[in-house]
């Protein structure tokens, strides 16, 4: 990974680490009311693991939060073990911590997303800016969604007599092809979102825009607004999103979702590498689990 991509993620999944951390962290200071200074070698792992995972899969939210509540599990049940075990007997608590937190990881892997789905479902609005080498015109013409945009990252169609058109946005997932097929390549497969927008204003300095899914009353209205300055540009995107419940509305503030999304369209724009998460593997940890239980490509044969 590039070191530049690196710095991104840690800066922009800042919220979701320390959301991520808090748990365990508090965790092993419980621990040492009753064990002493020596729990504090559990931060360890309260630091590390999220951090790692947060890193790895930039786009596996539920999953981070997953991995957090595992680990505050398994170090509160570590807390219990004494100082009287024998090697054999530490040994056996150890093989019963990884078979307890790879089944807790499944079960909550399962229940957290659903649980983010509970209450009420609200519209979301969120802000962000950024600054671009590239002229307001330019950079407008570059990141807005509006009637005949095609690149990589977006398709929009000709506007009918009613101002709408056809948006798609082309993303990737991992494909799921191993789990019938071991010996198949793990690779990423596209699958297209399927939206129609109408602009509602475009002017020199600002883009507002609508969007829906097909058979959809929900409604995404974002607003792009241009200043240009003496050495390129200041882009502010202010979208009022459709209703998402409580839960998912605070995993996309930890994410930083709308502000990435900002960063990946201005540096395509400007043409440098992609750094942002939006459009990076959609791989998760669970995935990988499966994979080393239904066999790895190029594996070893089993005997007959």
């Amino acid at each position: 990974m590039p070191f530049r991509t690196l710095m991104y993620r840690l800066f922009r999944l800042r919220r979701l680490y320390l959301a991520a951390m808090i748990l365990p962290a508090l965790a092993v200071v419980l621990v040492s009311l009753f064990k002493g200074p020596i729990a504090f070698v559990f931060l360890i792992f309260a630091i590390l693991l999220p951090l790692l995972h947060v890193i790895r899969y930039p786009n596996a939210c539920t999953e981070t939060l997953a991995v957090s509540a595992t680990l505050t599990l398994l170090i509160g049940v570590a807390g219990t073990i004494g100082p009287d075990v024998g090697l054999l007997g530490l040994a056996l608590r150890i093989l019963g911590l990884a078979v307890l937190g790879l089944i807790g990881f499944f079960a909550l892997s399962t229940m957290i997303p659903f649980a983010l789905d509970l209450g009420p479902a609200k519209p979301v609005f969120a802000k962000a800016r950024r600054s671009s080498s590239l002229a307001a015109a330019e950079l407008r013409k570059a990141i807005t969604l509006y009637p005949g945009r095609i690149d990589d990252r977006v398709e929009c169609g000709a506007a009918d007599e009613k101002g709408v058109f056809p948006i798609t946005l082309k993303h990737q997932a991992p494909s799921l092809e191993f789990l019938d097929d071991p010996e198949s390549e793990v690779v990423e497969e596209d699958f297209h979102i399927e939206l129609f927008g109408v602009v509602l204003s475009s002017t020199d300095d600002s883009h507002e825009v609508v969007c829906m899914q097909d058979e959809s009353e929900d409604t995404t209205t974002t607003k792009y607004t241009f200043v240009s300055r003496k050495n390129g540009t200041t882009v502010e995107i202010a979208e009022y999103g459709a209703p998402m419940s409580p839960g998912y509305a605070f995993c996309f503030w930890l994410q930083d979702y709308i502000a990435d999304y900002l960063t990946d369209e201005v540096d395509r724009a400007e043409g440098r590498t992609s750094r942002a998460n939006r459009f990076q593997s959609q791989d998760q940890l669970l995935f990988d689990i499966a994979r080393l239980f239904v066999g790895k490509p190029g594996g070893t044969e089993p005997a007959e």
